[in-house]
């Protein structure tokens, strides 16, 4: 989980200083920074660690690993 913000008086300051266009791109960069700190965060298993994981299945080999892989490949392919 992403550290949480804390506006210290130093900030709260600097924040009350600003005019239209300083706070239009200090919200602009913040709002940015959390959302690629949430696409970090957000990533899913790569597929070589879900083919890894498949294959200690009992009854999955690799022709059955590689099937599921396609399908999975498939159907993040159709969602975008």
């Amino acid at each position: 989980m992403a550290k949480q913000m804390v506006l210290n008086r130093k900030m709260y300051k600097e924040i009350k200083k600003m005019d239209h266009q300083d706070m239009s791109n200090y919200l602009s960069r913040y709002y940015m920074n959390a959302y690629n700190q949430g696409k970090e965060d957000s990533e899913g298993l790569k597929a070589d660690e879900l083919r890894e994981i498949l294959l200690t299945v009992k009854g999955i080999g690799p022709a059955k690993a590689e099937n599921i892989m396609e399908a999975v490949g498939k159907a993040l392919a159709e969602k975008g």
